[in-house]
């Protein structure tokens, strides 16, 4: 019996140590799950980051096409600026000459107007002055011939 005890003492004691021993594993297991969880975690949050390094990467690429695009309409419009300021300042100076040319004309006009008005007035002057010399001729028949010769040879002077 004693044999027996001490067998199944030794049994005991072999089975304590099979049970520390998987203790041992089981709290090893559960550490490396740990581990794996937390570099799972970690695996995860990295993934994320990248996932958000390249959507910012993206976002920048795109800023820089829509920035080199609206640079590329910038200096259009301002091409199109100058070229609008050109043809401005040629217009004007085109109105500026078409204005001079019609003061120009204007002028000549009324220098015209005035000489045809003076030369309406010496005709006038003439017409009124033949009329009363036809006039006078007809009231003193005789006295008239006098003068009309008169009046023609300082004319012809």
């Amino acid at each position: 019996m004693d044999s027996d005890i001490s067998v199944l003492l030794h049994d005991k004691e072999q089975l304590q140590k099979q049970l520390e021993s998987t203790h041992r594993l089981v709290r090893q297991l559960e550490t490396d799950l740990d581990l794996a969880k937390q570099q799972q975690q970690l695996n995860d949050e990295i993934k994320r980051e990248r996932d958000e390094f390249k959507q910012k990467y993206e976002d920048l690429l795109n800023l820089e096409i829509l920035n080199k695009e609206l640079q590329e309409t910038i200096l259009k419009n301002e091409q199109q600026i100058e070229i609008l300021k050109q043809n401005l300042t040629t217009e004007n100076e085109q109105h500026l000459k078409s204005l001079d040319t019609l003061k120009t004309e204007y002028e000549n006009l009324t220098n015209e107007l005035h000489q045809t008005k003076q030369a309406k007035d010496h005709i006038q002057s003439l017409f009124d002055q033949t009329i009363q010399q036809q006039t006078q001729k007809h009231e003193h028949p005789g006295e008239n011939q006098n003068k009309n010769s008169s009046i023609f040879s300082s004319s012809g002077q």
